[in-house]
């Protein structure tokens, strides 16, 4: 037998033999149940495909990493795909994993894990798709090309705010912000914000929510991503606020222009239209109120109705800001809706001077407008879940 022959047979046998790490059930009910795991990483991965195996059927799966390409064995074996924002884990990484099934009856099911190429074997209709990063050539790519700085694992139902840093100032509440479960059913806990009927930016109690976060160092480029989820119910009325990124000082909303701060949220329209609403320095080059709807005292609309916002489903909204050099008009701002990009506007002026920077995520939403016809004419609520901040990364679906 030759050399080749040997080595081939030797990498069969560790393939075969390999064997799935078991991960435990943390909670189990009648009809369903949670798990909740990390995974080292023995090595650099762009992408990766992975298996959840089980002892029992199971019917459906739900996995905040992942989406489910396909399903083996009668329901036993889900085969995993990673989700875009979560595609690049390096060697010494965890990739730590939360998922949520439902099964017929009161079971509790055993199950195993492994990663195609890395701790187990390979599948005999797919190639395991193991390389190092590489840059994204369209806008729309799937790839991750640059690194994930901050993911937020979830909501503490005792506070939202538990675990996160969030500036003192700046913020407001009044008991609009709770932490329930997913109304999408999969168990997961994620924030809703209640909007009373009749309350907007300006009638306080049940208006919405606001703070200033900053889980990282301050950047001169930021992509933030999240998942949202109208109510079917929700009334759009003429629109209202949601988050986006912020840097400088804590001054730029509420009709407050400030030359030592900007602010990129997201807006809703009336029948859902999105757009980017900035509060930016009023030396823009002299096409710019040509494009879009200028007021540098209460907010730019940037990009108005480029995407729609729909009721009644979870959907993925991102960001990605490029700070100007000061002095310069070469700023840059991109939006993804559900991993497809859907607007972009360049040769923007965000800032005056270098010290400032990309602070963290202005996590601001009400309804408004400054007057009573903006307000909802009935309770509506929203819910957000999945906040990631990245590094030069091109977003691709990434729904949780």
């Amino acid at each position: 037998m030759n050399r080749n022959m040997v080595s081939l047979l030797a990498v069969a046998f560790l393939l075969s033999s390999a064997v799935a790490m078991d991960i435990p059930i943390t909670k189990n009910w009648d009809g369903g149940f949670r798990s909740e795991f990390c995974e080292p990483i023995t090595q650099t991965m762009q992408h990766w495909t992975a298996h959840v195996i089980f002892d029992h059927h199971v019917d459906t799966l739900d996995i905040w990493v992942a989406d489910v390409q396909k399903t083996l064995n009668g329901g036993k074996e889900f085969v995993l795909v990673n989700k875009a924002s979560y595609g690049e884990q390096k060697d010494g990484d965890k990739l730590c994993v939360k998922l949520v099934g439902r099964v017929n009856g009161d079971i509790v099911p055993k199950a195993r894990f492994y990663i195609e190429g890395m701790d187990g074997p390979v599948s005999a209709t797919q190639k395991p798709i193991i390389h190092t990063a590489k840059r994204a050539t369209s806008h729309t790519s799937s790839h991750v090309t640059g690194k994930v700085l901050y993911r937020h694992s979830g909501f503490d139902p005792s506070d939202y705010k538990k675990g996160i840093t969030v500036l003192q100032h700046g913020g407001f509440d009044e008991d609009s912000g709770s932490v329930v479960r997913d109304p999408a059913g999969t168990g997961q806990h994620v924030l809703r914000v209640f909007y009373q009927k009749g309350h907007y930016i300006h009638v306080r109690g049940h208006r919405g929510i606001q703070f200033y976060w900053t889980p990282i160092r301050p950047q001169t480029t930021l992509t933030l991503s999240y998942d949202i989820y109208f109510d079917p119910n929700f009334d759009w009325v003429k629109g209202g606020k949601l988050p986006g990124l912020w840097g400088g000082s804590q001054t730029c909303s509420g009709g407050r222009h400030n030359e030592e701060c900007f602010s990129t949220r997201f807006m809703w329209r009336t029948g859902g239209g999105g757009e980017l609403y900035a509060y930016i320095p009023s030396g823009q080059r002299a096409d710019f109120c040509t494009k879009n709807i200028c007021n540098f005292d209460y907010g730019n609309s940037l990009g108005r109705d480029s995407w729609h916002f729909k009721k009644g489903v979870w959907q993925n909204i991102a960001q990605e800001v490029k700070l100007n050099t000061p002095g310069k008009q070469d700023g840059t701002a991109k939006v993804w809706y559900n991993g497809k990009q859907v607007y972009e506007i360049n040769n923007v002026n965000f800032r005056t001077k270098s010290s400032i920077k990309i602070d963290g995520i202005f996590f601001s939403t009400f309804f408004g407008g400054s007057s009573p016809d903006w307000a909802p004419t009935r309770d509506s609520y929203n819910y957000f879940k999945n906040f990631v901040l990245s590094n030069n990364v091109t977003p691709g679906h990434i729904i949780g």
